[in-house]
């Protein structure tokens, strides 16, 4: 029975020492077992010439192995200019930078003048 899943890459997320963590390629190679690698998973999809990091729900390397096969076709599906609820639900609760900063400063306008004007500063 042939794979039906394309070649994914997937990183397994490892500590280091304290404080310090690192993503691991997973290697699926001839000998080497995977069922057992549990864990936060993601992978890195080049969509529209960029290459983007995208975290995995799933935790058992197989049901991330499928999810991400799921995710990169819903991601090539949006970048070709189609709608896919799937994708934008998981992007739903995202706030952009600008927003942030914004929604940051909001909170902050009681300060005195000087401090407001470091911090319009620092941000731009």
């Amino acid at each position: 029975m042939p794979n039906s899943t394309p070649d994914i890459t997937l990183y397994l997320r490892k500590k280091l020492a304290p404080g310090r963590w690192k993503w691991e390629a997973i290697e699926e190679i001839r000998g080497r077992k995977t069922g057992s690698i549990t864990g936060k998973f993601a992978f890195r999809p080049t969509i529209g010439g960029k290459q983007q990091w995208v975290n995995i729900e799933a935790t058992a390397f197989e049901e991330a192995k499928f999810e991400a096969a799921k995710l990169l076709q819903g991601l090539q599906a949006q970048a070709a200019g189609l709608s896919v609820r799937e994708i934008e639900a998981r992007n739903g609760n995202r706030l952009t930078l600008k927003a942030a900063v914004a929604d940051y400063l909001e909170q902050k306008r009681n300060k005195r003048p000087g401090t407001l004007k470091a911090y319009r500063t620092t941000k731009n």
